[in-house]
């Protein structure tokens, strides 16, 4: 089975990429070339197939390990890492050595989830056809990157306490930040991946997005003040102004504010 995409930048820079998304032998890979300079960053990306098309941005994504890694973790720094994702649009997910049996009953993963915010197709088990579990967390890598459309490898962050994954995972192109499997995440950790996903440029997405909420409510703002002025300027002209009904209806009445001469 193999998914066309259609690839092309959202930032400043002039880049166009026509590429493929297929599933192989070791699972899911890009194919593709592309024009442009530089090495395009947040990408906008259109999956088509027999049965949908569908259009949304591009996005990093972090996956987390449970043991040794989420679950002897700092709270307030993963709950940091969570909200920075939340805001920045990256996506989270679980990428485990559990038995396959974690991930098919929902109800196994209700902490974790709980703790990162995420649903039950976003938590990935050991491969049973892997020969290893640096295999496993390999292929559930290249499934993450493929099920978030994410051209570039090294925008999906694995954070694991074993050092065999993360070397796996960054030998076939993706990034990785090993934990002390007795501490877990901590703020070093939460560092070092919010460093990755601002290579990546979710920085410019958040300021773009706080740009627009911020210009939203000047707006929002600058018409009240007007509509305000306004209606003083009546009241001193006419000595009328809008008044509320009990009803919620306008009516006119006459300004008990400014005196008449």
């Amino acid at each position: 089975m193999r998914h066309q995409a259609q690839v092309w930048q959202c930032d400043a820079r002039d880049v166009t990429v026509t590429a493929s998304l297929a599933l192989g032998d070791t699972g899911w890979h890009w194919e593709g070339s592309g024009t442009g300079s530089g090495r395009p960053r947040v990408l906008c990306v259109s999956h088509t197939n027999r049965n949908e098309h569908m259009t949304t941005a591009v996005r990093c994504a972090i996956a987390f390990d449970i043991d040794g890694t989420l679950l002897p973790s700092d709270e307030v720094q993963v709950e940091r890492l969570r909200r920075y994702a939340v805001d920045a649009g990256v996506d989270m997910h679980v990428n485990t050595a559990r038995h396959r049996s974690y991930c098919d009953f929902p109800s196994n993963s209700i902490q974790i989830a709980n703790m990162i915010g995420t649903t039950p197709s976003q938590h990935h088990c050991f491969v049973e056809a892997a020969p290893t579990i640096e295999a496993s967390k390999v292929i559930n890598m290249q499934h993450i990157q493929a099920q978030c459309g994410i051209l570039h490898p090294e925008c999906v962050v694995l954070i694991d306490d074993v050092a065999e994954n993360v070397d796996a995972a960054r030998s076939h192109g993706f990034s990785a930040v090993q934990v002390d499997a007795s501490v877990g995440i901590q703020q070093a950790t939460v560092n070092e991946v919010i460093r990755i996903l601002e290579h990546c440029g979710v920085s410019r997405n958040r300021w773009c997005r706080r740009r627009a909420a911020v210009t939203t409510a000047a707006l929002l703002v600058g018409v009240l003040l007007l509509w305000r002025v306004a209606c003083q300027t009546r009241c001193a002209r006419h000595g009328t102004c809008p008044l509320q009904s009990p009803t919620g209806s306008t009516t006119e009445g006459p300004t008990a504010s400014i005196p008449r001469m």
